[in-house]
């Protein structure tokens, strides 16, 4: 999904005047994944752009984020979480779904984040997996890096 907005966006902002952008000879497979699907589609079929007419929002002051640390910032109106294990950086919602309360103040296990809450432990570098209960998972955000310029993409 990552690819496929990062390549949208390139297209649009060379062509601003293209409407849509239609892959042909590619078969969606509906695969369950847990994942949230950003993006929806219009009339014609094809898939519209994001809310926003490029499908990312810019997120300023990320590349002084320390090592092992988590930022919660606001993108969009809402409240996302942000956390660099070495070079990697992660985003999630900001909402334990363990307990259902802001994970502002949470920190960081070796590759865990731990709700400061309920104390649910989840995997960073896999997709926010419950760790305590695996039917539980954090909500993943699409992440792009590119330019020096960190870039997020969520859902309507």
């Amino acid at each position: 999904m990552t690819l496929k907005l990062a390549i949208e966006e390139a297209i649009y902002e060379a062509a601003p005047d293209v409407a849509a952008i239609e892959a042909e000879g590619i078969t969606e497979q509906s695969i369950p994944t847990g994942f949230v699907q950003i993006g929806r589609q219009n009339g014609q079929g094809g898939a519209s752009s994001p809310s926003n007419g490029k499908g990312w929002e810019d997120v300023k002051g990320l590349n002084l984020l320390a090592h092992s640390s988590i930022q919660v910032k606001e993108v969009r109106g809402r409240s996302v979480l942000f956390c660099r294990l070495g070079e990697s950086l992660y985003a999630y919602g900001d909402l334990c779904p363990g307990c259902l309360k802001p994970l502002q103040g949470a920190h960081l296990e070796m590759t865990n984040l731990v709700c400061p809450n309920c104390g649910q432990l989840y995997d960073v570098i896999r997709a926010g997996r419950g760790l305590d209960q695996p039917g539980l998972h954090l909500e993943p955000f699409p992440l792009l890096i590119e330019q020096g310029r960190t870039k997020v993409a969520l859902p309507y």
